[in-house]
């Protein structure tokens, strides 16, 4: 998931870069000099952005001692006065304890897109979370891991988020095995159930209510089946390499299914939908 921010960084250095600019010329002028009380609170609040911004951004070891030695001068400045030449010393050290650093700190580039749409997952999912929250884990690492060019590891993620779908379903038509629960079920066997629990449907009295109910549950076994035979078995069973366009398709796909699920039922469904349409 991304952690970190070029342009929040960028902009920590900026901050740190107006201090050291400024006890700069106070050095120059006098180094004992006191830095006034009317610039202190300034320097002190563009000091901590930058820390903030390009210490903490990335847990940057060097340059945490000095960070520390900055923030205790200007957290003591009422008690212990802050000279140019000492605030201009640790400024400058700090510059090149965090020019050092991030010589050892690597980072993977998201795509713009690709970043955007790590981004907006939460926002996108918004009904499908609603419903299946235990899902939101997935579907997070999924989509990373799309961003990430990880597509066999993003299929792997969609289609657990999946199982949580079809488990919620075998749920709401109230099947059960009497010697393991519905977690330790196959595919093969929740699909298999489920089908023999709608049939029954169809002798309902013709109607809107009917079609309905049969339009849900074949339409919902009709994407689990697809699934399986795209993705499911083939990713499990390392059969088959997805590209970006297949895992992307998984994405649209699983999202349409539980977006469309949710609408009728969720993880805390025990019992038969009982209105139609």
């Amino acid at each position: 998931m991304i952690n970190f921010y070029l342009g929040q960084f960028v902009l920590g250095q900026t901050f740190l870069r107006l201090a050291k600019l400024e006890a700069e010329a106070g050095a120059r002028a006098d180094r004992d000099a006191v830095v006034p009380d009317a610039r202190w609170e300034q320097l002190s609040e563009w000091v901590a952005l930058g820390i903030r911004d390009c210490i903490g951004a990335i847990d940057l070891r060097e340059g945490q001692s000095t960070a520390v030695r900055l923030e205790n001068l200007f957290g003591n400045y009422k008690h212990q006065p802050i000279y140019w030449g000492e605030l201009h010393e640790l400024l400058k050290r700090l510059s090149e304890d965090i020019d050092q650093g991030i010589g050892a700190e690597f980072f993977f580039h998201y795509d713009r897109s690709n970043a955007a749409r790590v981004l907006l997952v939460e926002k996108e999912w918004e009904k499908a979370f609603a419903a299946f929250t235990s899902i939101k884990k997935e579907i997070i690492a999924a989509i990373d891991c799309y961003a990430l060019q990880h597509h066999n590891a993003c299929s792997y993620q969609l289609m657990r988020a999946a199982e949580v779908g079809l488990r919620a379903l075998t749920r709401e038509r109230q099947i059960t095995w009497p010697k393991h629960p519905v977690e330790w079920a196959t595919w093969q066997d929740m699909l298999g159930e489920i089908e023999k629990s709608i049939k029954p449907i169809a002798l309902w009295p013709r109607g809107e209510r009917r079609d309905a109910a049969l339009g849900f549950y074949t339409g919902t076994l009709g994407q689990f089946h697809a699934f399986k035979e795209l993705y499911r078995n083939a990713v499990m069973h390392v059969r088959a390499d997805y590209d970006g366009f297949d895992a992307l398709r998984a994405i649209g796909q699983v999202h349409d299914f539980m977006t469309g699920l949710s609408e009728k039922i969720g993880e805390k469904t025990r019992g038969p939908i009982r209105k139609w349409p």
